[in-house]
């Protein structure tokens, strides 16, 4: 095999980025497969992707990590995160050129995990002429839906990833050059460094121009697209909503995943690269046997049922059956028309209810799915069927339709959340949705004090198999803490149900409890996707309540080394800790610290260590990132909003 570390590959403005060329030892012109992101060829981006670049080098392809401008090894100063018409055009030269060598047969595929699947989603939208196929693998997607999800403002990825990126990026490249082009790459760097989630914070209207370029139209794009997404991601909604649009050839596969690489993840373990090379083999290779255009486009991972399901579309809107659950009195859910008792619920929010919840999370480390739903469900407004006497299929995207009256407080965040409850009172999130309105918002998300209005809720879409005997919930509350910021004063509501006034929950359902099963590949054990990594990495997941105070706390703790792929021994080396609190008497102090320290040897033994914390509230931020080189200090900056 052929390893080049150092290509540059110019631009259209003349700046190059820097890549890893994979490559079988052989003259011969090839397809080639591309990961472009901002992680750092060199070192982060390694240690999960060095494995992926290499199995494609393996297969009969030219396999490629990019670093995009501003980043790693590559030059110039980053594009603002998720602007796609910047970053789409960068991804466009790159995929043009890759094709315009030697080693290259003219056809390109991209894949890629998280942002460089995001990347690749906008290359296609560009429709670069020789990228063929793109596998994006729980993509960002829709950018606003990060910072603000069904427009409620959120802290979680705008402090985790934001925080922990605010310490890698200070980084100098990976890979030091003999002639010394790493040092001036680092110092422009430092100049030029900003800050990333302060301009989020200053457009939170989803109409705002800002956000035009950051949402793709799946709809331009002509690759063929093998869509990856988990139901526990964080863009299980932005992941079909892109399959629905698209117009290319197309295939879908939604795990019970984390955001996490399938290979790698601890519950639906599927060896994704072979779907993807299957994938690219029938496109950059035209092997017509590898994929058939006939079988089902959609494999589904079933909760409950624990295994996969194939269809032939999504939604299954021809076979699905739309099964209302009506809010009744005495807290009850009722599924027959006409019999739901009109009743009125007042309730006064309290904002720290979500400690339990799911927290989409992109640094959990397999930590992030929800609790037992008991702790929260004491804090909400909760209804419950009764047991159901067969199995429930649920595959689709519930839909929640309230009446609600705001009594006191000027916006209102509603959150509502399915779950199932077994015999032993176990309750266990189904899926969840959010929906705002405020006293002074557009038509159709604003209220008038005191008078019923309609709220419509589209939860997360979702494959789960309730159990025989089992009963489902539904909770409403004002807040999903630290998944949602809470309002600065908690909302009074009252919620009407009835047969004028009709509260309900409505479920898509299938009756064919007995389905296709794909037969998906499973990774060889024997073999380790991530070499570079040290054991002793270590991730914990704490939600704690202050006697003293009554403050909820969730902590995220993180931390571990991988050897850098230079092959001199050095390590890089992490440790994370994100805090979120928040106390019912005061919503408005609720607050996200962030701590993180990233360092990594230099070639030639210097050490370089990389300090970055940030404290927000709802209406605040500050950041401070200091860099230490053998231990004295060599680089400060503070940031406020």
């Amino acid at each position: 095999m052929i390893i080049e570390r150092d290509v540059k590959i110019p631009l259209r403005d003349g700046v190059r980025v820097a890549a890893t060329l994979y490559r079988p030892d052989s003259s011969a012109a090839l397809p080639a497969a591309l990961i472009f992101a901002p992680y750092r060829k060199d070192d982060l981006n390694a240690i999960e992707d060095e494995f992926q670049t290499e199995y494609f080098a393996t297969n009969g392809y030219a396999s490629l990590q990019v670093d995009m401008r501003g980043c790693g090894a590559s030059e110039g100063v980053r594009w603002e995160s998720f602007d796609g018409d910047g970053e789409g055009q960068d991804a466009y030269d790159v995929v043009e050129w890759i094709a315009q060598q030697d080693w290259c047969d003219g056809n390109v595929g991209m894949y890629g995990f998280s942002y460089p699947g995001r990347t690749s989603l906008e290359a296609a939208a560009l429709r670069p002429p020789h990228l063929k196929a793109i596998a994006p693998i729980m993509p960002p997607a829709d950018a606003y839906e990060l910072w603000y999800p069904s427009d409620v403002p959120a802290p979680y990825i705008s402090s985790t990833w934001a925080g922990f990126m605010l310490a890698m990026e200070l980084l100098p490249p990976g890979r030091q050059d003999t002639a010394g082009a790493w040092h001036g790459i680092w110092l422009e760097r430092l100049e030029q460094f900003a800050e990333r989630s302060q301009e989020w914070r200053r457009h939170p209207d989803r109409e705002d121009p800002y956000w035009a370029s950051r949402v793709i139209d799946w709809s331009k794009i002509e690759a063929a697209t093998f869509v990856i997404g988990g139901w526990r991601d964080l863009f299980p909604r932005e992941v079909t909503w892109g399959f629905e649009a698209l117009k290319a050839p197309r295939k879908l596969m939604i795990g019970p995943w984390e955001h996490a690489l399938p290979h790698a993840a601890p519950l639906g373990t599927t060896d994704h690269l072979t779907l993807i090379k299957s994938w690219f083999d029938r496109y950059l290779k035209n092997d017509t046997t590898a994929v058939s255009e006939d079988g089902p486009e959609v494999a589904v991972w079933v909760y409950g049922a624990e295994k996969w399901r194939s269809e032939r579309e999504w939604p299954v809107v021809e076979r699905a059956v739309t099964h209302p659950l009506r809010l009744s009195a005495n807290h009850q859910l009722v599924s027959d028309e006409g019999t739901a008792v009109p009743h009125e619920y007042s309730y006064h929010g309290d904002p720290t209810v979500g400690a339990h919840s799911v927290l989409f999370d992109g640094l959990g480390g397999g930590l992030a799915a929800a609790l037992d739903q008991g702790p929260d469900d004491i804090k909400s407004l909760t209804f419950d069927s009764a047991p159901s006497p067969e199995i429930i299929d649920i595959l689709g995207v519930p839909h929640a339709s309230l009446f609600v009256a705001v009594d006191e407080g000027s916006e209102l965040d509603l959150t509502v959340k399915l779950s199932h409850v077994g015999p032993d009172g176990r309750a266990t999130l189904i899926c969840l949705g959010s929906a705002r309105l405020t006293e002074d918002g557009p038509e159709g998300a604003n209220f008038v004090h005191g008078e019923f209005a309609r709220l419509d809720v589209p939860l997360f879409p979702i494959a789960y198999q309730v159990p025989a005997g089992h009963h489902l919930r539904v909770s409403i509350a004002v807040g999903d803490f630290p998944r949602h910021w809470p309002s600065s004063v908690t909302p009074s509501i009252r919620l009407a149900t009835g047969d004028v006034l009709v509260s309900e929950v409505r479920l898509p359902l299938v009756d064919d409890h007995v389905w296709e099963s794909p037969v998906l590949p499973a990774p060889d054990p024997t073999v380790n996707v991530m070499p570079l990594a040290l054991e002793g990495g270590f991730v914990d997941r704490r939600v704690e309540t202050s006697v003293a105070t009554g403050a909820v706390v969730t902590e995220i703790e993180s931390r571990g080394s991988a050897y850098l792929p230079s092959g001199t021994g050095d390590l890089l080396t992490f440790d994370s800790t994100f805090r979120f609190s928040v106390t019912a008497s005061r919503p408005d102090a609720a607050q996200v610290d962030t701590d993180v320290t990233v360092s990594m040897g230099l070639e030639g033994g210097a050490k370089v260590e990389v300090h970055a914390v940030t404290w927000q509230t709802r209406h605040a931020h500050w950041a401070k990132a200091t860099v230490s080189l053998n231990g004295s200090p060599f680089f400060e900056r503070n940031f406020a909003i």
